[in-house]
């Protein structure tokens, strides 16, 4: 199955469905409270989501890495460390949680705005109080996927 808001781009998640022969189906787009850069969720109606749980859903990495949103997390981090399940990159939740932290700080210090560092650092004090701070940077997957009632694995032998 594979989820994707009817609107602008992501309408890509829909051709992918089609192309696949597997089902679609909607999210819907709730501006949030967040603070941040890009202050909106996709959320599955709530109608919706019992069709949904226990399905295996399809990550349209390729196509997010042959646009503008490639980098090292998707190029490397989520396939090689996440998608196998061995959260085995190297550095810890603890250690990414200090690093952004002064860069906040330092940033703040120059009035310098980083609001994606906000949403980044929270996330990461999640994973820290949630999986821990010396667990593997790429476990802080795990907190999302526990509210999403997901988990994010490519299906053996993949």
């Amino acid at each position: 199955m594979v989820c994707g808001p009817l609107v602008e781009g992501a309408f890509v998640a829909l051709f992918v469905a089609e192309a696949l022969g597997v089902p679609f189906t909607y999210t819907e787009r709730q501006v949030t409270t967040a603070a941040g850069l890009y202050p909106v969720e996709y959320r599955l109606p709530g109608t919706l989501r019992d069709a949904v749980r226990g399905k295996t859903v399809a990550i349209v990495n390729d196509v997010i890495n042959a646009g503008s949103g490639r980098n090292t997390a998707t190029e490397t981090k989520f396939p090689k460390n996440v998608l196998p399940g061995t959260f085995d990159l190297g550095f810890t939740n603890g250690l990414m949680a200090k690093d952004v932290g002064l860069a906040m700080s330092e940033a703040k210090s120059l009035g310098v705005p980083m609001e994606m560092g906000d949403v980044v650092l929270r996330h990461l004090r999640r994973a820290c109080e949630e999986i821990g701070p010396a667990q593997d940077l790429t476990t802080i997957v795990q907190p999302l996927e526990r509210r999403a009632g997901v988990e994010v694995r490519a299906k053996k032998g993949e």
